[in-house]
């Protein structure tokens, strides 16, 4: 008889860190994992390190693949949705990379992915600062600035899926030059990076 699978791992998969965490059928967290990358040469290291992540935890959990109904994956950069490939992550060594597809055979369970950024805002929809309101516009500053949109309780993507990014918006006319190429966007005023660079300009002239 088949095990009752009531278990699920949610994995955000970061530049230079990954955090995988085992939920229960409350959604509430069982264990929780970080490791860092062993190698990012290629897309099919980076599994490695995925697949090895996802095991660990599931063996801190007490768990076999048997015990869950799947993965979530949230990955940084832009996805073909249908497909399950990860289009271009030059931090990661993905290019048109199966990423859903190669998971699913190592692990034996259905993958979702989506955009870390919108299940950044979902989670926090479902169970965190967002918790009871219908319309949410989730802004993750970091190395840029990210950005998830809900709209009447369902995660709004877009035509091309990237509704909510608001990093590359531009707020200020010939403002600092961007990572984008363009100038005065959100990203390069208001991210972590650009704070940090303001923050030793200020130092340096005391």
């Amino acid at each position: 008889m088949a095990k009752d699978r009531k278990y699920c791992i949610g994995f955000d998969l970061g530049g230079t860190k990954m955090l995988s965490a085992v939920l229960d059928e409350r959604l509430e967290i069982k264990v929780r994992r970080k490791e860092k990358f062993a190698d990012k040469s290629s897309g099919d290291t980076v599994l490695e390190s995925i697949v090895g992540c996802i095991r660990g935890t599931l063996e801190e959990a007490g768990l076999s693949p048997e015990d869950l109904i799947g993965i979530g994956i949230g990955v940084p950069g832009p996805l073909d949705r249908k497909k399950g490939i990860v289009k271009n992550t030059p931090n990661l060594g993905f290019t048109e990379y199966p990423l859903r597809d190669r998971l699913e055979k190592a692990i034996g369970v259905p993958v979702l992915l989506e955009n870390d950024v919108n299940v950044g805002t979902y989670g926090e929809f479902v169970k965190g600062a967002a918790n009871g309101f219908r319309h949410v516009l989730g802004i993750f500053p970091g190395t840029g600035i990210g950005g998830g949109l809900i709209i009447d309780g369902k995660l709004f993507l877009g035509a091309t899926g990237n509704a909510g990014e608001i990093g590359h918006m531009i707020i200020q006319v010939e403002g600092r030059l961007c990572g984008c190429g363009q100038y005065g966007c959100v990203e390069a005023l208001a991210s972590r990076t650009a704070i940090a660079k303001d923050a030793a300009a200020l130092a340096g002239s005391g």
